[in-house]
C-alpha cells in the first residue's frame, strides 16, 4: 500500500497556491486521482490539516470491518468481485448471441417464404403456360403424373428437402440451439459466483491503483513536517470504489486534470444483439425487398410487431417485455381443422351439375392416419376451364377461371402458411390416385403427422424461449438502471 504525492505537494501552503487554495480545487485534484465513476474523498481542508496517521484511521480503519470509512480493507473480496462483475458480462453476451440468432432466424423464416411464394409463382407461371399444355400432352396419359411431377421437383428444389433455402433457415434454427445452450451453461456456471457478487460486493470498498497505490498526498497546509509525521498538517484524498458497478481499481493520477462524469453502463444486451445481427438482417432484409412477395411479408411482419409491442420501431431497448401470446392462426394451427373447401366468390354457372361425386373419405395409398378429399364450391359445376370467378364486389364483373385463380383456391385452402401445391391446370388434371402420388410421401413432401405434432410442439417451445429470453433480458436491463442509480445517489452524497 502506498501514498503517492500530488504536484503541488512542494510547492507551497495549499492556501498559497491557485490549484489547492479552495475546497472545490482540493476536490477536483482528489477527483483526478480516483477517476470518474469512484468516490474521491478528500482528507482535510485547506484551512485545516491531518498527519499520514489520522488519514489512514479515515481509509483504512484498525482492520476491523466497520471501523473506517469502507470498512477493513479486502483486496481478495475485490478480487471476487471483478470475477462476478466479468461473469455478469458474459452472461450478457451469451444472452446477446441468443436474442441475434432468433433476430436472424425470423429474418430467415420470413425469407424463406418468400422464396417459397416465389417459386410457387414461377411454377403457376410455367404451368398455365401454351408450351408446358403442348410438352405434358405429348406423353402418354399414364406418364403425364411423373412428368409433372419432375418438373414440380425442379421448378422447387430450392425450398424442397436437399434445397439451399431450407438448408439456411435449418441452419439458422441450429445456431439459435447452439447459442441456448451456450446460455444455458454459462448460467447454470455463473449464477453461483453472481450468488457471492450480490451478497458480497453491494457496499463501497477501498479502491487501490494496481500498484498498490491508495493515498494521494495532496498539499502541506501548515508547518514543514512531512505528511508521516505525527505533527504534519497535509491535505489528501483517498478513493473508495463501487464494485457493484463495475469500479474497482484507481488510475492514481497525479497531474490535477478535471475529469468529465463516466457511467460505467457494460453491455446492453438489446443493442449488442442488434450490432451482432446487422449484417445477416440486413443482408436478409435487402433479399426481402428484392422481391414483392418479400416486401409484402416483410410489411405485414413489422405491421404485426407494431400493433403488438407499440415501441417495436424505437428500438430494441425500448421493447415491453414479451408476453404469452396465442399462436392461433399461424403456422401452428392444422390445416385439416382449418381448411375450408374454396369457391364462395365463384358464380353459378349451370342449372344441372356436371358431376355428381361424393367426396373419397380415404388415400389411395397406404398411410398410418385417416387422410380425406375435400371438394370445393365447383368441383361439381363444370369443367375448369368453363367455371368463371368474381372479385366478390358489388357490380363485378365475372372474369373466365385461370389456372392462377385455381392456384389462388389452393393457397385459400392450404392456408398462409402452407405452401400450396397446385397440381393441374385448367388445360389437364389428374385422378385421385396420380395426386395421391404428388402430394402423399413423394420427393416434394413426405407424410407424418407424429412429425408434425413434434414440430407444433417445438414451435411452442421457441415462443416459450422468446417470452423467458425477454424477461431475462428485462431483469438485466433492471440492473443495469439499478448500478446507475446507485452511482447518481452515491455522486450525490
Amino acid at each position: 500500500m502506498r501514498a503517492v504525492y500530488g504536484p503541488n505537494f512542494e510547492t507551497d501552503y495549499c492556501s498559497y497556491v491557485e490549484a489547492t487554495d479552495t475546497v472545490p480545487d482540493i476536490f477536483a485534484t482528489c477527483e483526478t486521482f480516483c477517476g470518474a465513476g469512484r468516490i474521491p474523498v478528500p482528507l482535510a481542508v485547506p484551512t485545516f490539516g491531518i498527519n499520514h496517521a489520522d488519514m489512514d484511521q479515515i481509509c483504512l480503519g484498525n482492520g476491523q470491518a466497520d471501523d473506517s470509512l469502507f470498512g477493513a480493507y479486502d483486496p481478495d473480496l475485490m478480487v471476487r468481485c471483478k470475477i462476478g462483475y466479468d461473469a455478469l458480462e458474459i452472461l450478457k453476451s451469451r444472452a446477446a448471441d441468443a436474442v441475434m440468432t432468433v433476430s436472424v432466424m425470423k429474418r430467415q423464416q420470413l425469407t424463406f417464404r418468400a422464396q417459397m411464394l416465389d417459386s410457387m409463382e414461377e411454377t403457376i407461371r410455367q404451368v398455365s403456360s401454351v408450351e408446358f399444355t403442348k410438352w405434358l400432352m405429348g406423353f402418354k396419359n399414364s406418364e403425364k403424373i411423373g412428368k409433372y411431377t419432375e418438373r414440380l421437383e425442379a421448378l422447387l428444389a430450392d425450398i424442397l428437402q436437399s434445397g439451399d433455402a431450407r438448408q439456411k433457415l435449418i441452419d439458422a434454427m441450429g445456431a439459435i440451439e447452439a447459442s441456448v445452450s451456450r446460455l444455458s451453461l454459462a448460467l447454470n456456471e455463473k449464477v453461483p459466483i453472481l450468488r457471492d457478487y450480490v451478497e458480497s460486493c453491494g457496499r463501497p470498498a477501498l479502491a487501490v491503483s494496481t500498484m498498490n497505490d491508495y493515498l494521494l498526498d495532496v498539499c502541506n497546509q501548515n508547518t514543514n513536517a512531512c505528511m508521516d509525521d505525527v505533527e504534519a498538517q497535509h491535505v489528501g484524498c483517498c478513493c473508495g470504489s463501487l464494485p457493484a458497478t463495475g469500479f474497482f481499481d484507481i488510475p492514481a493520477d497525479t497531474s490535477g486534470r478535471r475529469l468529465t462524469t463516466q457511467i460505467n453502463l457494460g453491455m446492453d444486451v438489446c443493442f449488442e444483439a442488434a450490432a451482432r445481427a446487422k449484417t445477416d438482417v440486413d443482408q436478409l432484409t435487402a433479399e426481402l425487398k428484392a422481391s414483392s412477395a418479400g416486401s409484402q411479408l416483410l410489411s405485414n411482419f413489422d405491421a404485426t410487431m407494431e400493433k403488438q409491442y407499440p415501441t417495436w420501431s424505437g428500438g430494441c431497448a425500448e421493447r415491453r417485455r414479451l408476453q404469452e401470446v396465442s399462436v392461433g392462426g399461424s403456422a401452428l394451427s392444422e390445416v385439416s381443422e382449418g381448411a375450408s373447401a374454396p369457391g364462395g366468390q365463384l358464380r353459378e354457372l349451370q342449372d344441372s351439375p356436371l358431376l355428381s361425386c361424393s367426396p373419397p373419405t380415404s388415400a389411395t395409398v397406404q398411410t398410418s392416419e385417416v387422410m380425406k378429399v375435400a371438394f370445393s364450391a365447383d368441383t361439381e359445376k363444370d369443367y375448369c376451364g368453363d367455371l368463371t370467378t368474381s372479385t366478390g364486389e358489388a357490380n363485378s364483373t365475372a372474369q373466365k377461371m385461370t389456372t392462377v385463380g385455381l392456384a389462388e383456391q389452393c393457397s385459400q385452402f392450404c392456408g398462409e402458411e402452407a405452401v400450396p401445391l397446385l397440381v393441374g391446370s385448367i388445360d389437364f388434371g389428374f385422378n385421385q390416385s396420380a395426386m395421391d402420388s404428388v402430394c402423399i410421401n413423394s420427393n416434394i413432401v413426405t407424410t407424418d403427422s407424429d412429425r408434425v405434432t413434434q414440430c407444433h410442439e417445438d414451435a411452442e417451445s421457441m415462443i416459450a424461449v422468446d417470452v423467458k429470453m425477454s424477461a431475462f433480458i428485462t431483469a438485466m436491463n433492471e440492473v443495469e438502471l439499478a448500478k446507475i442509480a446507485y452511482e447518481t445517489a452515491v455522486a450525490a452524497r
